[in-house]
């Protein structure tokens, strides 16, 4: 959207905080155009149970046909109305990808928007672990916010010196799995099945497998829940919940170690 951006200058309002203003006319034609250079066909706008979106595209692969439903809307302030929207779409097309289109949002206003509702604050936060595979104690962490995907923070929970690597199948991939075995590490990570396929008895098995070792790499979680009994974030903003976080999962490994140190009288 750079060339609307710099078309759209004379629309810049100035503040503490600079944003830009589009119609939902220029978002819809980019979103069309953007779809339409990656492969998809734009197809008729149609309802879809009691709602209308306003584009459809779709892309066919020897994978199988893909479909994108999409609602765009102007500012973040219809955001809530657009997905309400889109969660009935969803209700009647399960197939389909949904997503809600915006045009450049100011970063401070997004996370306002994801923030705070009617006085009451929301904060969304994951904590990434690593853990070894024998006692389940943790050995990195890595505190992000609920967006980030799983994989994105791989590299940053290993400690240099593994021999294997276990994990679910949100860390799947192929491009990784073979710069790890390349490595000399072995990658033991659940495999996933393709979009719109079973896995198959093969890959069950093997995951079956893989969750016996990965398993261990729970312990830390269920201590944390159940016995520290923290199930949501007491803060607002980052640092301070990863700094609470950090300090429950060292209390988590002393605890399953217990009896080793009881043992050594410590």
């Amino acid at each position: 959207m750079n060339n609307q951006v710099e078309g759209s200058r004379e629309r810049v309002s100035d503040g503490e905080f600079r944003h830009y203003v589009f119609d939902a006319s220029e978002v819809l034609a980019e979103a069309q155009r953007l779809l339409q250079q990656v492969g998809y066909e734009l197809k008729p706008t149609c309802y879809i149970g009691l709602v209308q979106h306003d584009f459809r595209a779709k892309r066919k692969t020897e994978n199988g046909t893909f479909e994108i439903v999409g609602i765009v809307r102007e500012n973040i302030d219809q955001a809530v109305e657009g997905l309400t929207q889109l969660a009935a779409i969803r209700a009647v097309k399960q197939e389909a990808d949904c997503v809600l289109v915006l045009p450049p949002i100011n970063e401070y206003l997004l996370i306002e928007f994801l923030m705070e509702e009617k006085g009451r604050w929301y904060f969304g936060m994951k904590a990434h672990v690593g853990t070894d595979t024998r006692r389940g104690l943790v050995h990195s962490i890595v505190v992000t916010n609920a967006a980030v995907h799983d994989s994105r923070v791989m590299d940053e929970l290993l400690h240099g010196e593994e021999t294997s690597v276990y994990g679910d199948k949100a860390y799947t991939g192929e491009e990784r799995k073979a710069e790890y075995e390349a490595n000399g590490i072995g990658w033991c990570v659940h495999r996933k099945a393709r979009r719109g396929q079973r896995l198959t008895p093969e890959d069950e098995d093997y995951n079956h497998r893989q969750s016996r070792v990965r398993a261990k790499g729970e312990h830390a979680f269920r201590v944390v829940k159940h016995l520290w009994r923290y199930r949501k974030v007491r803060y607002k903003g980052l640092y301070k919940n990863a700094v609470q976080v950090f300090s429950l999962f060292t209390l988590a490994n002393l605890y399953l170690v217990r009896h080793e140190l009881r043992m050594q009288g410590v």
